[in-house]
């Protein structure tokens, strides 16, 4: 492999909306004749995210299961995947990455440095979709919740049709983002539809 393979990692709390925000992704990346990998990450023995994707894809899912991938229980498996992605013919464009919803991505570089793996994958994209409606319930008791943004390239703040219905201000939720990740693109969705351009 001459280059590494760019990846884009998705973090987010559970129902934050990684999934559909992938197959959004899935759907622009088609028609310009990419041909992405999905690693999809869960803590069941039954990967209920990777049902949910575009059918199209199915065959390009691989799954890690019973344990964030960035933990050590996980590790031979979240290295096997990432093995059998870049020797997959024909070759991937992109691998997507879906991590679990309490994957704290803190030490994530150094995870990647340590494998053995930094001269053949090279995260290019880090997006953190932000549940605006139940962003105040997780990040007080989860350090991993901040720990997503905090290295975050982009957060997607998710759900702002219904935010203000339920009485979250999303100017207090931006500046709160901004304190955490002052680098990252801020960018508004509903449904997780965002500009990919």
């Amino acid at each position: 492999m001459d280059s590494k393979m760019p990846v884009i990692l998705v973090t987010g709390f559970l129902g934050a909306g990684k999934t559909t925000l992938i197959n959004e992704m899935l759907r622009y990346l088609g028609p310009k004749g990419l041909h992405p990998a999905l690693l999809i990450n869960d803590f069941g023995k039954i990967n209920i995210d990777s049902e949910l994707i575009d059918k199209n894809y199915r065959t390009n899912i691989y799954e890690v299961s019973q344990g964030s991938i960035f933990c050590v229980c996980t590790r031979d498996q979240f290295f096997n995947a990432i093995e059998k992605i870049i020797n997959e013919r024909p070759v991937f464009d992109v691998l997507i990455i879906e991590a679990t919803g309490i994957a704290d991505t803190a030490d994530l570089n150094d995870y990647i440095d340590q494998s053995g793996y930094d001269n053949k994958i090279e995260i290019v994209e880090n997006i953190c979709i932000i549940d605006a409606i139940n962003f105040h319930k997780v990040y007080e008791i989860l350090e991993a919740v901040k720990n997503q943004v905090r290295d975050a390239t982009i957060c997607v703040i998710n759900k702002t049709d219904i935010a203000e219905k339920n009485g979250i201000d999303l100017k207090e939720l931006e500046q709160y983002l901004r304190g955490l990740n002052d680098k990252a693109r801020l960018i508004k969705a509903t449904i997780s539809k965002a500009d990919f351009k």
